[in-house]
């Protein structure tokens, strides 16, 4: 026969004193709410942390487990906070029970009586999620603004003289750098006695895939500047320069196209993870670089 104390059994009783046990346990490791201003979605701090520990010390549990759960309360006030409040806003009588935290249910929590005339507590239209804590990565290399960058730009293409007109390859060019660059705008200078009028059609590309970055329909006075519409120049790549060429009016001399950067100012590079900073290549490359020189037959 089991042994019964008062019509309950032993076993019984032990099972009901270790469950109050717990409870004041908990209720003693929660400490006292003395927050004196209102909290409600997105509000932070270690009043929150205190909100919940209280929350979970007194029927109404903020999480099971995670972010919020007794003993890994956290400083953030999320949806799961705001549902265990309002959980608790219910049970004891504060209306209306709708998750924020005022002098109304401030003064509930405090043990005092509420003012005769009766607190309104406006209902947050904000929604928000409980923050789960980030994971734990290494620090972020941050470089100055404008960087000194170690992109380098060669030419590739080698002189040529020309057995025919039409579209043409006038200049190719490699990009490498340590790190990754993008290029939204380049400038080139033709530094040759092919005049402007006879060079037109001209694209920037990528050599690899073909796909093209731009277009300019005429170089001006000598100067054709790509500005960047359908993508970015990248470190690592190859890209040309092509244009449809015109039969040239010329004398004795042969006429021929020579595309030069002239100058740091004529490239606009930067970290390609954010466009913001802005690279500085003035220290690894010498500049005019000079490309191919392209000569008419």
């Amino acid at each position: 026969m089991p042994l019964t104390v008062h019509g309950a059994t032993l076993e019984e009783q032990i099972n009901a004193l270790l469950a109050q046990i717990a409870a004041l346990q908990a209720q003693i490791a929660a400490p006292p709410l003395t927050s004196s201003g209102d909290l409600t979605l997105g509000s932070k701090g270690a009043a929150v942390k205190a909100l919940q520990q209280y929350l979970n010390a007194n029927g109404a549990q903020v999480a099971a487990s995670g972010a919020g759960s007794p003993g890994n309360e956290t400083e953030f006030f999320g949806s799961l906070t705001k549902k265990a409040l309002a959980q608790w806003q219910t049970a004891n009588g504060v209306s209306p029970a709708a998750g924020y935290f005022g002098p109304k249910t401030r003064a509930k929590m405090a043990g005092t009586a509420a003012a005769p005339a009766p607190v309104v507590e406006p209902t947050p239209a904000l929604e928000e999620v409980v923050a789960t804590p980030a994971a734990t990565t290494a620090p972020a290399v941050t470089l100055p603004n404008p960087f000194e960058s170690s992109l380098k730009i060669e030419f590739t293409l080698r002189p040529s003289t020309l057995s025919s007109y039409g579209e043409k390859v006038l200049a190719e060019f490699r990009l490498s750098a340590n790190e990754k660059i993008g290029i939204n705008r380049i400038r080139f200078k033709n530094s040759g006695t092919f005049a402007d009028a006879y060079i037109v059609g001209l694209k920037l590309a990528n050599s690899a895939t073909n796909e093209i970055l731009a277009k300019v329909e005429n170089p001006v006075s000598k100067y054709i500047e790509f500005k960047m519409d359908k993508g970015l120049a990248v470190s690592g790549n190859t890209y040309h320069v092509s244009a449809i060429l015109l039969t040239p009016a010329y004398g004795a001399e042969k006429p021929y196209i020579r595309l030069d950067i002239a100058a740091a100012s004529d490239v606009s590079a930067f970290d390609y993870n954010d466009l913001n900073r802005v690279a500085d290549i003035s220290k690894t490359n010498t500049f005019p670089i000079e490309g191919a020189k392209i000569t008419a037959f």
